[in-house]
């Protein structure tokens, strides 16, 4: 039989190690990574950021944010980024909000709605992630151009939802 439990847990393992793989290999290409929670609680991202860090050959090299951002330290933070990863709707949100080229690693519908809104290739499915179509990726979202469009006719829809993601985690 079929134990989903076993499944999300298998999953969740593959996405560690190969996420922990490619970490590695930014950091041997030049890239300085940072860590930084966007959630806190239930679901808390320094935890994962944790299980990827304690998997990496090069666990001394990236900044492990453990602190709560505040709103203006986190858009700091994304827009002088060169590229910026994220599990997160908000941090897509906040990416494309500053222009600066993201990979969305999608494990909800509402990422791939937003994705597909902007016409932004760079996102991939958490289920089966792969360090070889992350680094494809990171190629092809170096053009901000689709970003630019979206913006130009939805600047308005994409702040408000900009600004419900930050009255519900900078209340």
């Amino acid at each position: 039989g079929t134990d989903s439990v076993g499944y999300k847990y298998a999953s969740y393992e593959w996405f560690l190690t190969e996420f922990a793989s490619a970490c590695d290999t930014l950091i041997e290409r030049g890239y300085f990574l940072d860590f930084v929670p966007m959630c806190f609680g239930t679901f808390d991202d320094r935890r994962v950021a944790g299980s990827v860090i304690s998997r990496m050959k090069n666990k001394d090299k990236p900044n492990w944010c453990l602190e709560n951002l505040t709103l203006e330290s986190l858009r700091e933070k994304i827009s002088t980024s060169d590229l910026i990863i994220t599990q997160r709707l908000h941090g897509a949100i906040f990416s494309a909000m500053a222009e600066v080229p993201y990979i969305n690693i999608r494990f909800h519908d509402k990422m791939l709605s937003l994705n597909q809104d902007i016409g932004w290739v760079g996102h991939l499915d958490y289920y089966g992630f792969n360090k070889s179509v992350l680094f494809d990726l990171i190629d092809k979202v170096q053009d901000v151009t689709s970003i630019r469009k979206y913006l130009t006719k939805t600047k308005l829809e994409l702040s408000c939802m900009q600004a419900i993601v930050e009255k519900s985690f900078f209340p």
